[in-house]
């Protein structure tokens, strides 16, 4: 959809604070004029009162399924799924069949996702051919069409290789998405290595598998001066060492999936496959450790790692279930009904997580909601609730451990350039046709 809405009474995130009730005039994929009491007779009114308007939130980690997994999702509901979500960005995973490790895979996703309507599509290129960890990909064809970063979405083990991609992703001035984990570490395990584990009878992943990762990375990322951006971060020991290195003036970033935020190991209790995260859920006081640092900005972002799963792959056996949950569509309402509305978490330092930071690491202008400005906001309404329902997501996966939880508050809809995306621009057209 693209025409000229005004949005009437909704409270404006400023910085530090929301505003008052205002109106907004979108128009041409900006914010035409914004103030109290606006009308225009040509435009299509949506009464946004309780609503609030945050800046255009951005998921640094998602996986999309195109090329090759297209039953798990596609593009096109992907995307759906990202604007129905609050994002107006998302950033893919190189994961595919076959793997976005060449110029013309970046160009020919770039250019399809141009034509969907949902979130605008962000890519992080391979950062080894074939994702295989033993050659670097061609990095300079990669950033040159339009790759944000380069990462494998997998651990990459050679060390000398990672420390190389440092040195020449540096020069491109791009981050390297790393995974933090260590394979061999790793091993067969399915769940966390503690007593939860124990006593359920899976097999375990140690957390040194992930402090081991963290570590090398960090070290080779201090001696390069290269940018990296720690994947999967799930540990407060791996907090602690991100912390430091910052304090030494380290390029690194970091991020935690939302999940690892909400949930813990206890919670597998019932053998439910859609909590068969990688990394993996923690004890709870790894969780109170990733929440203090994302709230010291020592973990500077939370994504979904969004991880479609068909039904019949997660209805296994928990040791042969593929690992990953789907979040895109519930991320928010879940960081917000937890966090928000029970005073863990402010709307600043959320905002901070789920805007602000990870649009400097995609390289991303400052959403700025303002007179003038080009539309990047999040429709968002705390005051409404409902139970999570999967069957009737845009995107196909269903794989999600808040199935069926109550939630509140509901996404409305996202304004990014002249896409008007959502559920309440989805009731105009309804309204219209």
């Amino acid at each position: 959809m693209s025409c000229k809405v005004l949005v009437k009474g909704v409270a404006v995130w400023q910085g530090d604070g929301f505003s008052g009730a205002v109106d907004l005039l979108i128009d041409e994929g900006r914010i035409a004029r914004m103030g109290k009491g606006l009308s225009d007779p040509s435009a299509v009114e949506i009464r946004a009162e309780d609503w609030l308007a945050l800046p255009g939130l951005v998921d640094l980690h998602a996986h999309l399924g195109e090329p090759g997994h297209e039953e798990r999702e596609s593009l096109d509901t992907g995307l759906a799924a990202a604007a129905w979500g609050g994002f107006t960005h998302v950033v893919a995973m190189p994961d595919t069949q076959p793997p976005v490790d060449t110029e013309s895979a970046v160009q020919y996703l770039k250019e399809r996702a141009s034509r969907i309507r949902g979130a605008r599509l962000l890519i992080c290129a391979a950062l080894t051919k074939e994702r295989s960890g033993m050659e670097l990909a061609e990095l300079a064809h990669l950033a040159a069409a339009g790759a944000c970063a380069l990462g494998d979405a997998a651990p990459v083990e050679d060390p000398a290789l990672m420390r190389r991609a440092l040195q020449y992703a540096s020069m491109l001035e791009l981050p390297v998405f790393a995974q933090a984990a260590d394979a061999r570490l790793s091993g067969g395990g399915v769940a966390h290595e503690g007593s939860a584990g124990h006593w359920l009878g899976l097999p375990g992943i140690p957390a040194s598998a992930e402090w081991i990762a963290v570590a090398r990375e960090l070290l080779l990322a201090e001696e390069t001066g290269g940018r990296v951006h720690l994947q999967g971060v799930s540990t407060g020991r791996s907090v602690q060492l991100i912390r430091e290195a910052k304090r030494r003036g380290v390029r690194v970033t970091a991020e935690v999936g939302f999940y690892h935020l909400l949930l813990d190991d206890e919670a597998l209790a019932d053998y439910d496959t859609r909590k068969k995260l990688m990394p993996p859920l923690r004890p709870r006081a790894d969780g109170e450790a990733l929440l203090e640092g994302v709230l010291d900005g020592t973990v500077d972002c939370i994504v979904t790692d969004h991880t479609p799963c068909t039904p019949e792959e997660k209805d296994a056996e928990f040791d042969v279930a593929p690992f990953g949950a789907a979040g895109l569509e519930v991320a928010l309402p879940a960081l917000y009904s937890r966090l928000v509305a029970t005073g863990k978490v402010s709307w600043a330092a959320l905002i901070e997580a789920l805007s602000a930071r990870p649009r400097r690491i995609a390289g991303l202008g400052e959403a700025r909601i303002a007179e003038g400005a080009p539309c990047d906001l999040t429709l968002f309404a705390p005051g409404e609730s409902g139970s999570v329902d999967p069957s009737r997501w845009r995107s196909k996966a269903r794989n999600t451990p808040l199935a069926g939880e109550r939630l509140y508050g509901r996404v409305k809809g996202i304004a990014v350039g002249r896409r008007l995306c959502g559920p309440c621009f989805e009731e105009l057209e309804e309204v219209a046709g």
